[in-house]
């Protein structure tokens, strides 16, 4: 999957929710009873919906109350005057739109907006039912309340819905060609995360296994971008170094021979580092790639005992996993030429387990 769909503050909406329909209920059944306005149980059903709504959020402000009691007014007079699908859209569009994020406010207009229409539509057909025709007025008024109540809440709802992208799927398209055991890894942690994403796991549990599998995309493509060197070649001008250090008769070359065969020799020890460093990386690779497995399966199984000692086990190898990844990098980086072995055998060092 690409991206997520995530529901936040599932209080702050049952609360929203209950209060906003039970302010409309109140206010439509009550303006329906008084009456002597055009369309009092939309008039009322709208200053209760946006009341209530006023009332759940958690931490009420003053200035939002302010405001959308200007805003039910603004829809109230519109509805009187006859406007009442505009006077209900603008309303609810307006009220529900304060106290959302700037980077949403837009939308959740738009879906108050629509709510509106709805509303005044639902609340309408309620109030010239068959059915209802019978009912006494402030139990209709309270039913179309309801219908507008009803309505508002699928555009609170927007306020909470978010789609989230997806950062292992994300990561996974940047990385660049794999080939070999990195590629095989790197599809096998992809998958462990796409079957976490059927289990019921708790925030730390799936924030543990993302992380898990970011890491070792990133060791992955690290292990990609340093050169695997061949010591054939260097093997090769050493065998030839040193049969000309045997067959020389003067001094001076026999001397600048040794030298460029000493060099040789610190470049055969980087390469053997280097290819140390590399089997270590890999071998931690498959370890991470196993104790990821073994902890889904532990979730899957809702062993809550295996699954906080395998979630133990998981971080204590991504962090040598990090580690040795970091040393890869700077191995790769260090120029033999110059001496700057010892980069290598940093990274071909033990870590501990």
């Amino acid at each position: 999957m690409t991206t997520a769909l995530r529901f936040v503050d599932h209080p702050g909406f049952h609360r929203s929710v209950l209060a906003t329909v039970t302010g409309a209920a109140m206010g439509g059944s009550a303006m329906a009873a008084i009456g002597g306005i055009e369309s009092p149980h939309l008039v009322g059903a709208l200053v209760g919906a946006l009341a209530g709504l006023s009332w759940a959020e958690q931490p009420r402000s003053a200035w939002r109350i302010g405001l959308r009691l200007c805003a039910a007014a603004a829809g109230a007079a519109l509805l009187v005057a006859g406007m009442g699908l505009a006077g209900i859209a603008s309303a609810l569009a307006l009220g529900l739109a304060l106290g959302s994020t700037r980077a949403r406010a837009g939308f959740v207009a738009a879906a108050g907006a629509l709510a509106g229409v709805a509303a005044a539509l639902a609340a309408t057909r309620v109030m010239g039912a068959q059915e209802t025709a019978s009912f006494a007025v402030p139990l209709t008024g309270l039913f179309a309340g309801v219908s507008v109540g009803l309505a508002a809440t699928l555009a609170i709802a927007t306020r909470h819905v978010s789609l989230v992208a997806d950062p292992v799927a994300a990561a996974y398209r940047a990385l660049p060609p794999l080939q070999g055991e990195a590629r095989e890894l790197v599809e096998r942690g992809r998958a462990i995360w796409q079957g976490s994403a059927e289990l019921t796991l708790v925030d730390d549990n799936r924030d543990l296994v993302k992380d898990g599998v970011l890491r070792l995309f990133a060791v992955a493509e690290r292990l990609q971008a340093a050169p695997a060197l061949d010591g054939a070649e260097v093997d090769r001008r050493i065998a030839e170094l040193d049969l000309r250090i045997s067959a020389c008769t003067d001094a001076v070359a026999k001397e600048q021979y040794t030298e460029a065969r000493a060099a040789l020799g610190d470049q055969r020890r980087y390469v053997d580092r280097v290819g140390a460093a590399r089997e270590r990386i890999v071998a931690r690779m498959h370890h991470c790639v196993a104790t990821l497995e073994k902890f889904r399966m532990a979730c899957a199984q809702l062993d809550a005992t295996a699954a906080a000692r395998e979630a133990a086990d998981a971080r204590n190898a991504m962090s040598v996993l990090g580690e040795l990844g970091e040393g890869l990098a700077i191995a790769a980086g260090a120029t033999p030429a110059l001496g700057l072995p010892e980069a290598a055998e940093a990274a071909a060092a033990p870590a501990s387990a």
